[in-house]
């Protein structure tokens, strides 16, 4: 780390505070600093443009520096113990706003279909505060991610993937995520409201509570394990929230509070096919829905389509699949003697074969 560079920031940052309170924060803004610098250098980052990143995140050392003023003229009771949590909470709240967040959103293309999208000029924005890049425009864009095996990539933005909506312009979330997948670099996805994307050494926030969006965002973790994904002529889509949906609880002691969990189940979908004789046959496919959300202490909120009802929990993706395999190429509908196969996952918010765990279904009850 450059000494002098980071001296100098902690000098203008911690003014205003004296004797032990100011050797303390700065003592403790140096740890944090340092620590964000290491994990950049895991990352791929060198030395110096680690540390740059970091003192760009941090913002100007006047807003921080009125943050840490903020925090130590509170009562003394507050203090004590949770220093280091004060400063970083401080460090995180003078942070510009306008730079923090990507705009996410929720839209339709005409004959394309629906998912999330992200603000492309904001995109742009928190993309080179964190180091990396996007230039040229939403219809034709490269993605440059310093330490990536492949550090340019252009996003492909076939079948027309942005839109324009109150004089701003979008560009598909996915269309993104495969940008930055393409570049080889480890993508991690935490948190429900407004959550964060991981990318080598850049941290990509976007505001969101739309769960639509997020079950597009986390949905695509989903792609990245070939076992869930094997099943040939069985995407992975996403659950609308159109008529043919009801809710159902599902209650299990290993569910985390705050933990971000899938539940997939086998859905039939009908296609016409004609003998010579031009009578129909019995055909159809069957397709792998999602409904993603954030779990409380014991249970989870899904919403399924209610087609799918009753269903079956399995405790692999295996034995999952060898439950659907006799209904391939068919059309049959779901009822107690044959319960529609499911999946209760646990998301680990990973893009590679690691996206998930299965939760056992020894000890869940669906209501």
């Amino acid at each position: 780390m450059n000494v002098n560079d980071t001296e100098r920031y902690l000098n203008a940052a911690t003014r205003g505070l004296w004797g032990r309170q100011r050797r303390e924060l700065s003592t403790e803004l140096r740890g944090h600093i340092q620590m964000r610098v290491n994990e950049l250098l895991i990352a791929g980052h060198g030395e110096a443009q680690a540390q740059a990143q970091v003192l760009r995140e941090l913002g100007a050392p006047a807003q921080v520096s009125g943050g840490m003023l903020q925090v130590h003229t509170l009562p003394g009771a507050l203090k004590g113990g949770f220093a280091a949590i004060l400063v970083a909470t401080a460090m995180l709240s003078v942070l510009p706003h306008s730079q923090a967040q990507v705009q996410s959103i929720y839209g339709n293309i005409p004959n394309y279909g629906a998912s999330g999208y992200f603000n492309f000029q904001q995109l742009q924005e928190e993309l080179k505060r964190a180091g990396a890049g996007l230039t040229g425009n939403a219809a034709n864009a490269t993605l440059t991610l310093p330490g990536a095996p492949r550090p340019d990539y252009p996003v492909n933005t076939w079948g027309a993937t942005t839109l324009k909506q109150d004089g701003q312009t979008y560009i598909q979330a996915r269309s993104i995520i495969a940008a930055l997948q393409n570049t080889g670099a480890v993508l991690k996805l935490s948190g429900w409201t407004n959550p964060i994307l991981q990318a080598q050494g850049a941290r990509i926030r976007f505001q969101t509570s739309d769960w639509r969006v997020l079950n597009d965002l986390y949905g695509q973790t989903l792609g990245g394990n070939t076992d869930l994904t094997a099943f040939g002529s069985l995407p992975l889509t996403m659950l609308e929230p159109d008529g043919n949906t009801s809710e159902i609880s599902v209650s299990n002691p290993r569910l985390q509070k705050g933990q971000i969990y899938a539940l997939v189940t086998a859905q039939f979908s009908d296609w016409k096919r004609m003998d010579s004789a031009g009578n129909p046959l019995d055909s159809g496919t069957i397709m792998l829905a999602s409904n993603i959300v954030q779990g409380a202490a014991g249970m989870a909120q899904f919403r399924i389509y209610n087609d799918t009802r009753p269903l079956q929990l399995f405790g692999t993706v295996e034995a999952f699949q060898k439950a659907i395999d006799p209904y391939r190429g068919k059309t049959r509908p779901w009822n107690a003697a044959r319960p529609a196969p499911a999946l209760l996952l646990e998301l680990s918010g990973r893009f590679d074969q690691d996206a998930f765990k299965v939760v056992l279904p020894d000890k869940t009850r669906l209501n």
